[in-house]
């Protein structure tokens, strides 16, 4: 995934552009977090961005764990 800068398809040009993810792109890695939306009898896909919260979290601490990991080897050898 990566992040987005994009207009909704029923914005007009001058309205500001938004920051997401593309909802297809998420569906494939947390579809969890990807729902339809009903509108006017269309559907689209929508993103819960909140359902991203506890896996960054596991994300940030698993790389604070390699961290620590890493600083104890290099104390061990003497580097830190």
């Amino acid at each position: 995934m990566s992040p987005k800068s994009f207009r909704m398809a029923k914005d007009s040009q001058d309205s500001g552009k938004l920051l997401g993810f593309i909802a297809q792109e998420v569906k494939d890695i947390l579809p969890e977090a990807v729902g339809e939306i009903h509108n006017n009898g269309t559907k689209h896909l929508g993103i819960t961005y909140n359902t991203f919260i506890p896996v960054i979290v596991k994300s940030v601490q698993d790389l604070s764990d390699k961290l620590d990991s890493l600083e104890e080897r290099l104390k061990s050898k003497g580097i830190l």
